[in-house]
Parts: structure tokens; sequence; C-alpha cells
């Protein structure tokens, strides 16, 4: 008679301990369906909106700004073509600093610049302050000085500019005239030496080659030349 109470109990209990495992696994299915289903609710009453300010190119009208409304659940193929896509502002960006790398200034280009923006508005262009003619002084490979070539210039017209850019030395030189700017032209010499014409002013060389426009006057400190 006991045994057969036993028989009856093993089985019931077995099918107890199934239905409740049954149950914790649906019910954890259930719970992560529903929380799958909130956060896709949130996400659609709540999204992400990304404001980007737009540049109105006509003249006149004001910058308006756009925004880009993002879904959390959403393809990747439809976000990236309006989170990635570069509107006018950050292209202008990066024209920006394209134009900043190639837009490198050394130090003397700095100070005029520096110097043009201190200009007052009421100069408008320079203009000569003094005139003068200078006798070239032409040298042989020994420093020593030498009748003039034949079919060579005797002298040039040295004029002295104005300039708004203080301590800055320019020159411009094209057919025997010479143009300075930043330096006084009494006692300047003229120099012809190893097929090069030299300035020379207040114990200091530098070099004259023809130009087009004024330009840094460059210091030859390897040349000297003894002249009277």
């Amino acid at each position: 008679m006991t045994e057969d109470n036993n028989t009856n109990i093993e089985p019931g209990k077995q099918r107890r301990r199934v239905l409740f495992i049954v149950g914790v696994i649906i019910g954890l299915l259930a719970g992560a369906i529903l929380t799958m289903l909130i956060v896709d609710w949130l996400d659609y009453k709540h999204p992400t909106v990304v404001k980007i300010l737009e540049h109105s190119t006509p003249a006149g009208s004001k910058d308006t700004v756009i925004n880009y409304v993002i879904h959390k659940h959403v393809n990747q193929e439809e976000t990236n073509p309006k989170v990635l896509e570069p509107d006018s502002l950050a292209q202008d960006s990066i024209d920006q600093e394209t134009d900043y790398q190639d837009f490198m200034l050394d130090e003397d280009e700095i100070q005029d610049w520096q110097a043009d923006e201190e200009m007052p508005q009421s100069v408008s262009e320079d203009k000569i302050l003094k005139k003068n003619t200078i006798r070239i002084t032409y040298m042989d490979e020994n420093k020593r000085i030498v009748p003039t070539p034949a079919n060579s210039p005797i002298q040039w017209q040295i004029q002295m500019w104005s300039t708004p850019i203080k301590n800055r030395l320019s020159y411009q030189y094209a057919n025997n005239l010479l143009k300075v700017k930043g330096m006084d032209i009494e006692n300047m010499k003229i120099v012809h030496f190893s097929n090069q014409f030299y300035l020379v002013h207040n114990n200091r060389t530098y070099l004259i080659k023809p130009n087009k426009q004024f330009e840094k006057l460059q210091e030859a400190p390897e040349m000297s030349f003894a002249i009277k």
C-alpha cells in the first residue's frame, strides 16, 4: 500500500517542477518583449534632435537652423545621409582650414600685415621723397676699382619712396632706376662685382636684382667693399 502511494506522488512533483520552469521562461520572455516595446515608444515620442546652422546664400538674409530628427532604431542607410552629408557650413569650415594651411607667412610678412592693419585709412599711396643720381663702381675679381666696361651703365637714378611700414627695407629695380623704401639715399653706393649689383649703405651690403615690384632687401653679409 505504501509503495503505490510513493509512485503516485513522484509524477505529481515532476509535473509541478516542469510547469514552474516553463512559467518562469514565459515570464522572462514577456518581460523582455514589453521592455522593447516601451523603449520603442519612448524613442518615438522623444527622438534625438540635432540642430545644424545653415548659412543663407542671398545677401541680407538670415541664417536658418535645420533640425534633424534622429531615432535610435533607424537603419544605418537612412541615418548616414542626414548626419554625414556635409551641408554648406561644414563645407565652408573645410575650405577655411585648407586656406589656413596654404596661407603660411614668415615673420617679416606677419609684421608687414600687422603694420598694414594699423595704417591710417587716410594713407592712400606712397610718394617720392628724394631723388639722386649715383655713379656705379665697377670692381674686378680682386675687388679693385676698374673703368666702366663698354655698353655698361655709368650711373643709376635713385629714388627714396615713403612707406607706412617702419623698419622695413625694400626695393624695386629696373632699367637703371632703383627705388628704395625705409632707407635714406644719402651716402649710398652702387657696386658691380662678379656680374652682380650691390647696394652699400651704413657698412651694410645688399644684393640688387631686377624685379617688378617692391620686395625685401636681402643683406649679403659675406660681401664687403672698401669704397671712399
